[in-house]
């Protein structure tokens, strides 16, 4: 295939509820400790 198809117009939206803020928040959270130790992990896997 040599050719690109057309280019075409994709309507496209996304309904907002009024009074509504944008939701901010970490995807996972681990303690002090777990971090710590996934850290040090990583380091020793980087480390070979």
């Amino acid at each position: 295939i040599s050719d690109v198809p057309p280019e075409r117009e994709v309507e496209f939206t996304i309904d907002l509820v009024p009074g509504t803020s944008p939701i901010s928040m970490a995807p996972y959270r681990k303690s002090a400790s777990e971090l710590n130790e996934l850290k040090k992990q990583l380091e020793e896997l980087l480390e070979k």
